[in-house]
């Protein structure tokens, strides 16, 4: 089992003024704790367990292993790594492809904002050294249901460009273009055979468990 996460600035969202539950969650701490769920049920389960964390460089790499030393190495790596940077580029990819060499499930936690048909390529490729693979789709709340209300200003975490708007101007457009960008990003991971899970930082975590559970037994039935 091999966990690849986008530890890039745009996974540094969040809300704390929401109420809506786990809105006011970053979408890196929702990673964290999804990716440290994935590593201890993969450990419980006697799988190798390894791990890329990337931002627009490597950040860390762990090679698989089933001890619990390892476990509790990823945990820490999952703490203390900080998410920065613009995001996968050929070097990430180049990285990966070199070293995942053997079978087993890949899960890709990523919001896939930039460069999203690097991730479903390299997806891709890996499908051909026999690894099943999982995009996790991972949107923010906020991100999906755009529940702003008067003059905002959004601020891009990956640039630190900024735009000043009315939100409820622009929400039903917006949602029409997450929605297409949803969808056509789906539809090329089905085209690829790539498993694709889309959710939000408010969604149960049992889901991803769920499809982790899916996705082992079909690696090695």
């Amino acid at each position: 089992c091999q966990l690849i996460l986008d530890f890039s600035g745009s996974m540094n969202y969040d809300n704390p003024d929401s109420n809506e539950k786990f809105a006011a969650v970053s979408k890196i701490k929702y990673t964290q704790m999804a990716a440290a769920c994935l590593a201890y049920l993969a450990f419980k389960q006697g799988d190798r367990l390894g791990v890329t964390i990337f931002s627009d460089k490597i950040e860390a790499y762990a090679t698989p292993s089933k001890r619990k030393e390892h476990l509790n190495q990823i945990f820490a790596l999952l703490e203390r790594t900080k998410a920065h940077g613009s995001g996968i580029n050929e070097n990430i990819t180049r990285f990966i492809g070199e070293n995942l060499n053997n079978r087993g499930v890949v899960f890709f936690i990523s919001d896939c904002l930039s460069g999203e048909d690097k991730i479903v390529n390299l997806l891709s490729s890996l499908k051909f050294k026999n690894y099943d693979c999982v995009l996790i789709h991972l949107l923010h709340y906020d991100e999906v249901y755009f529940p702003f209300q008067n003059s905002h200003m959004f601020i891009d975490n990956e640039t630190s460009s900024s735009i000043s708007t009315n939100p409820e101007t622009i929400k039903e457009e917006y949602q029409k273009e997450v929605t297409q960008f949803v969808d056509n990003l789906k539809n090329e991971c089905l085209a690829k055979e790539i498993e694709y899970l889309q959710i939000t930082t408010n969604t149960a975590l049992e889901k991803i468990l769920l499809q982790f559970l899916s996705s082992s037994r079909k690696a090695f039935r």
